[in-house]
């Protein structure tokens, strides 16, 4: 390790203590757990909607062309995606990231680890997720704990905070979920942002 490399852990140590550390968490946080990777959720969906042939490796290209081929539909779509996720349980590293004194936590992933981490009756804060661009969050609030899941949620039903997994849900999610980007830039203005479970080739 390189003496800078050692000074920036060290000024995110020193985040994390002062409870002005960000997490971020991608779909590699969920692995342990039992969530299928990106690329495996990806190889899932085009084993199971057979009829779909695409040569799309991104998941958001291949859900849109299993959502314009008949017979399917996003009914179908969206429960096949949730009996990936809505049974997973935390491990022993959830538990112990819900132990930290963070500000705020934002995750791209579907899954409900992180609430079921944060269940424990010793936790002190609550953990409250956010999946619909209409909330309203107090960053300042130390009692409660905001995790913002930016492409929505297994759990979450109606329009507004529906799973985006398709390429018009993506697009759409940028034009109508702004907030969650100003409330990204109001925790980073004097913090740091810790990311799990991302690759470097990730966009």
């Amino acid at each position: 390790m390189q003496p800078e490399d050692a000074r920036h852990l060290e000024h995110i140590f020193e985040k994390v203590s002062l409870g002005k550390a960000t997490l971020f968490l991608g779909a590699g946080a969920s692995v342990s757990a039992g969530a299928p990777d990106s690329e495996t959720l990806i190889q899932k969906l085009k084993d199971h909607f057979k009829t779909v042939h695409t040569n799309a490796t991104d998941l958001f290209s291949v859900c849109q062309d299993i959502v314009e081929t008949a017979p399917f539909g996003r009914n179908e779509l969206e429960d096949f995606i949730r009996s990936q996720f809505e049974t997973l349980e935390p491990t022993s590293a959830h538990f112990s990231m819900a132990k930290y004194d963070w500000q705020a936590i934002f995750t791209t992933n579907y899954d409900r680890l992180i609430e079921l981490a944060y269940g424990k009756p010793e936790r002190k804060r609550v953990c409250h997720p956010i999946y619909s661009p209409d909330f309203n969050a107090n960053l300042f609030d130390r009692d409660i704990l905001y995790l913002f899941k930016l492409m929505g949620c297994v759990s979450s039903t109606g329009e507004m905070g529906r799973m985006v997994i398709t390429r018009s849900d993506y697009n759409r999610m940028l034009r109508e979920r702004p907030r969650f980007v100003d409330c990204l830039h109001d925790v980073l203005k004097d913090g740091a942002v810790v990311f799990i479970g991302y690759s470097g080739g990730d966009f």
